[in-house]
């Protein structure tokens, strides 16, 4: 519901999505938008992630970004932080503890990242 409070409040139009893949989902979240904007759905796409501190972590944080086409950010005169130049995503189905990584998965999404 949190996506879709943001978009009320700031009177975002588009899909409003949220993403639950336990610690990597604002990184899933950014390969899905990243996708969607490489495959022309949108002309941007806004990302945000959190971590509260309630289990194991040490710490808690925020991120949000704007994301959009370098050539767009240019022309637009937009502040240009950083590029992504690839990203990947994967699953390992039932290997592991539903919430726990697989470095061989994690290996898999990386080799997808940079190919």
């Amino acid at each position: 519901m949190i996506a879709n409070r943001v978009s009320y409040y700031l009177d975002l139009r588009g899909p409003s999505v949220p993403i639950d893949t336990a610690c990597s989902s604002s990184l899933s979240a950014t390969h899905l938008a990243v996708q969607a904007i490489q495959n022309g759905e949108y002309e941007a796409a806004v990302v945000g992630g959190s971590q509260i501190n309630h289990r194991f972590g040490r710490g808690e944080g925020a991120v949000c970004m704007v994301l959009k086409p370098l050539d767009a950010a240019l022309r637009d005169g937009d502040k240009v932080y950083a590029t992504i130049l690839g990203t990947g995503i994967n699953s390992w189905g039932s290997l592991a503890p539903v919430n726990a990584p697989v470095a061989s998965a994690q290996q898999e999404a990386m080799v997808r990242a940079f190919a």
